[in-house]
């Protein structure tokens, strides 16, 4: 694995951050779509000893993005429950299983 490759996967990553904290589902997608392209390149690539320092800041920028989602996903949540309250009711599912 390329230092290129994991310096790449860290640019990408933060990217994604940018893009959670705009809001803007376009650019979401696209560096979802860029991160997990660059992902599959990586799998590809062999693993060397010299690449773990650079491997864990990305993984260290991975956790962050994480956090970052599941910090939006529980304001969504919150706002979801809110509305509920003004409106009176108990808030909608937002995801149903399909068939269900």
């Amino acid at each position: 694995m390329s230092d290129t490759a994991l310096e790449s996967l860290s640019a990408l990553q933060d990217e994604l951050v940018r893009a959670l904290d705009a809001g803007k589902i376009e650019r979401i997608e696209a560096a979802i779509d860029a991160l997990a392209a660059a992902i599959d390149d990586i799998r590809v690539e062999r693993s060397r000893h010299g690449d773990r320092e650079l491997a864990r800041a990305a993984m260290a920028v991975n956790h962050a993005a994480r956090i970052r989602v599941n910090f939006l996903t529980d304001c969504v949540r919150r706002r979801i429950a809110a509305l509920s309250a003004v409106r009176g009711s108990l808030p909608d599912a937002t995801y149903r299983p399909a068939g269900g």
